[in-house]
């Protein structure tokens, strides 16, 4: 994938390399690429979507059904966002970046995914222009008590690698919600239901919005914000995330 970064670190990172040597957070093997800071070359490799999958939602289809969002039991519900975007499936290597994703510890590795996640957006050559870029808000209470937001981190080097402006405070959680993972699409859907808003100061009617979050398994989060902000007027709401869940007994979104 092309890299932002300037040619020239190409030739002194061995240098770093000797006095400060890099290893995978994953595997623990030396990292030995000059443009990967967290990850090595053989982890990222092992990140793919999976090849059946629902051309709406992306959520993984058996191989005998037709990727037709027809054929998804999770795209006969009403969802407010038009399609969703994603690098990965949520297994393996990919669930454990998604984990580590959470903690400020590993920012680092946030910024790293970001980044090959936006390449990843721009070789895809995708037709749809965005106007703005916006993503899943905590509640107020978390967010103090974290001063850490994955799908912020997300957001913010989304924006430069995509240029698109980035609205911080476009969306608003209304209330606390309980964590996800154990519950079932439908309990998720109801748990969240409401606890999501457009913050007006951001204007977004008749825009294209683009909604960034570190996973989506049920939708039934990304469906709030992409609801709150058809209801202020946007224009088209998509939805780009690291990885996609393949069932609703999995963490995320």
């Amino acid at each position: 994938m092309p890299s932002t970064r300037p040619p020239w670190t190409r030739s002194i990172r061995p240098f770093f390399d000797l006095l400060f040597p890099r290893f995978c957070t994953l595997c623990n093997r030396p990292i030995v690429d000059p443009l990967n800071e967290s990850l090595c070359e053989g982890c990222w490799q092992e990140l793919s979507p999976d090849p059946n999958r629902c051309r709406r939602c992306s959520a993984p289809v058996s191989k005998s059904k037709a990727i037709s969002p027809k054929s998804c039991s999770l795209c006969k519900r009403d969802w407010k966002f038009r399609r969703v975007y994603c690098l990965c499936t949520y297994r393996n290597q990919a669930a454990k970046i998604a984990r580590r994703m959470k903690s400020s510890k590993y920012e680092p590795l946030t910024k790293e995914v970001a980044n090959r996640l936006g390449d990843w957006f721009l070789s895809t050559e995708q037709t749809c222009r965005h106007d703005l870029l916006v993503s899943v808000p905590q509640y107020w209470m978390k967010r103090w008590r974290d001063r850490y937001n994955q799908s912020d981190v997300l957001a913010k080097v989304l924006s430069k690698k995509l240029a698109i402006p980035y609205a911080e405070r476009a969306l608003v959680r209304t209330r606390w919600t309980e964590k996800q993972g154990t519950k079932t699409i439908e309990e998720r859907l109801r748990s969240v239901l409401g606890s999501i808003s457009h913050d007006r100061k951001t204007l977004v009617k008749d825009r294209t919005v683009l909604i960034v979050d570190d996973i989506l398994t049920s939708g039934a989060t990304a469906n709030e914000a992409a609801k709150a902000l058809m209801a202020a007027g946007a224009k088209k709401v998509d939805v780009i995330v690291f990885a996609r869940g393949a069932s609703s007994s999995r963490p995320g979104a």
